[in-house]
């Protein structure tokens, strides 16, 4: 069997993840990886898996993307 190339960037791809196999897929591809530990791994044991970063949850990564230039600020509104 032939193996499928993307044809997209895998350099442009965000994996974000909560376990040890998750960072490895990330890792493995050349994707921007990062973790978090909102799964049942600890931070410990996700940062040896090589992750970019570990967030505590999905919820700090709109943040951590700013604050790393992947992201423009964006501010909201409230009426």
């Amino acid at each position: 069997m032939d193996r499928v190339l993307p044809d997209f960037d895998y350099s442009q791809v965000l994996k974000v993840g909560d376990t040890v196999q998750d960072v490895a897929e990330g890792c493995n591809v050349g994707a921007l990886t990062l973790a978090v530990t909102s799964g049942t791994q600890t931070a410990e044991t996700l940062e040896k898996a090589g992750p970019t970063a570990v967030l505590p949850s999905v919820a700090a990564l709109p943040a951590w993307l700013v604050a790393h230039g992947y992201m423009a600020h964006r501010t909201v509104e409230t009426h």
